[in-house]
């Protein structure tokens, strides 16, 4: 029989003004290797993305992850590509022209988390901290 994707979305949002957000992710990917995924709204700014392969049933080495907008913009930069299955990674996603000071990532309204490469019926958790 065929995996199934399954994925669970546990938000913390933040008590008090200046306090930071944090969205934990766990998934399985299905048969296929994928995970597709509306995440919760998140308004504000991406301060940091922390991806941790599971211990036990890790996703296939090089796995990729994005985070998509409404405008098919991924707003993890490129940094959730060829991901590594024996190490956790922690990036600081950034935008700008090139030449000038990269700025934080802004967020505004609902993304959609993709996972492909993974493997049949692999595990990980993504942890978004946003303010």
């Amino acid at each position: 029989m065929a995996s199934v994707q399954a994925v669970t979305e546990t938000t913390v949002l933040a008590t008090t003004p200046g306090g930071m957000n944090k969205n934990t992710i766990a998934w399985t990917s299905a048969s296929t290797g994928a995970v597709s995924y509306a995440l919760h709204d998140m308004n504000g700014t991406l301060r940091r993305v922390d991806f941790i392969p599971s211990a036990t049933t890790a996703p296939t080495n090089l796995y990729d992850m994005t985070i998509i907008d409404g405008n098919s913009f991924d707003v993890l930069m490129a940094l959730g590509a060829n991901l590594l299955t024996a190490t956790n990674a922690s990036v600081v996603p950034l935008t700008g022209d090139g030449t000038s000071a990269y700025q934080p990532v802004t967020l505004a309204g609902q993304y959609t988390l993709t996972i492909a490469a993974a493997g049949d019926a692999k595990l990980g958790t993504v942890v978004l901290y946003w303010d």
